[in-house]
């Protein structure tokens, strides 16, 4: 008896918990299959010896279920001797078949909600289990509200997924589907915030890294002619790829910016998840070099290709014009609905990043706040202005402008 006193006795309040637990005790034993009644007796004339053996196998059975019920509630089945018929006698007196229990079961169904910091596989076990009374009842449901209440109570954080699951067809939309991707959904949104934590901002490390900045700013100083473009030395222009097929690694924020239907085209989405920068609206593009018909290149997204026609460099502005992003090598895609920021190559290019309350704040490398990037709907949305379209000659500064060269410099971030 010892090897199953470890499971709490049946009670008044804990007929669900211990229907399982003792199903495992029984099946460990090899005495399952005898409660469940797929395994008959033997003939006792033909097979005596296998007749005696299940008869022991049968009363241990029922002996094991009987020691596992509280004292008040055995006298249920003490008139019987035998695990099949103890089991059906519980079942009805816990589990009785009523309309009230059906009721019961339905509006515990469309109640359950996910708690707080519960994972996406317990929150889905607990409505499976609630689906599985049901049936059993003689009452099922459907997969459409399987799948709809597995999203129903979500957090914010994954209206994005949840906005790319409504899109699905009826075939797609089914429990298991829609589980599958929450769960890949919910690793990536822990491991976005792992990296928010790791890439955190320290003072210390600001400060070391203005004093070299100012360092190498005065070593240019001492030029008659010097250009911003040369100031910049850290963010060099990169060539863009012009490799036949492009292979961009993407994630949910990716696809939910290649199919969001009402978008702000001027509007930017920052993911630290994805590993290019994309915009979907030309007017925006500082420097624009569109791919010749011999250069092929595109970036898949939920099965569906979506060719890349150019690449360039887009302007931000922020802080009313005081800080200035330089995006370099943003790919152009006309069916991009929202424009997306790749918080890797910021990371690449020394900038730092502070998550918290709703907001991610992006610092440069020498400690200067470059914009905030707030949350909507669980995605994170960066507004900036952008500079007039007009052509100007490059900026020159003489000897005399030295002292202005750390305040050129300071206002732009080459990403």
């Amino acid at each position: 008896m010892n090897e199953f006193m470890q499971i709490d006795k049946l009670n008044n309040s804990n007929y669900a918990s211990w229907l399982d637990d003792i199903k495992v005790v029984l099946m460990e034993k090899n005495l399952w299959r005898i409660t469940e009644e797929s395994e008959v007796s033997p003939d006792e004339a033909l097979f005596p010896k296998e007749y005696n053996e299940f008869q022991v196998r049968k009363n241990k059975a029922y002996a094991t279920m009987y020691l596992s019920i509280e004292k008040e509630y055995r006298i249920l089945i003490s008139e019987v001797d035998d695990s099949p018929q103890a089991w059906k006698i519980l079942q009805k007196h816990f589990r009785p078949d009523s309309h009230a229990r059906v009721i019961s079961l339905t509006d515990e169904f469309f109640s359950c909600k996910i708690s707080e910091d519960e994972d996406i596989g317990l929150f889905a076990a607990r409505l499976k289990k609630i689906i599985i009374d049901l049936k059993d009842a003689g009452k099922p449901i459907a997969d459409w509200y399987q799948a709809f209440q597995l999203i129903r109570y979500l957090p914010a954080d994954y209206q994005g997924m949840i906005q790319i699951i409504y899109r699905w067809s009826d075939e797609k939309f089914k429990f298991i589907n829609v589980l599958n991707e929450l769960i890949a959904e919910e690793a990536r949104l822990k491991q976005s915030k792992s990296d928010l934590e790791v890439v955190a901002l320290h003072s210390a490390n600001r400060n070391s890294t203005k004093k070299k900045l100012e360092s190498k700013v005065k070593r240019f100083s001492n030029s008659e002619q010097i250009s911003l473009s040369k100031a910049h030395c850290k963010y060099k222009n990169k060539k863009p790829n012009r490799a036949r097929n492009l292979n961009v690694e993407s994630s949910f924020i990716t696809e939910a910016c290649f199919n969001e239907t009402n978008g702000n085209r001027n509007s930017w989405v920052f993911d630290t998840a994805a590993s290019s920068h994309f915009c979907g609206n030309k007017n925006l593009f500082h420097e624009f070099q569109p791919l010749n018909n011999n250069t092929n290149m595109s970036v898949a997204i939920d099965g569906v290709n979506c060719k890349i026609e150019g690449i360039g460099t887009v302007k931000l502005l922020f802080k009313k014009g005081e800080e200035i992003v330089n995006l370099k090598n943003v790919m152009y895609s006309p069916k991009l609905r929202r424009n997306l920021m790749a918080g890797s190559l910021f990371d690449k290019g020394g900038a730092s990043f502070i998550g918290g309350k709703g907001k991610i704040d992006v610092f440069s490398n020498d400690g200067r706040k470059l914009f905030s990037a707030r949350k909507e709907n669980g995605l994170y949305y960066v507004y900036p202005s952008y500079p007039q379209k007009r052509r100007s000659n490059p900026i020159a500064l003489n000897a005399s402008n030295k002292n202005n060269l750390e305040d050129w410099h300071r206002k732009f971030c080459h990403i």
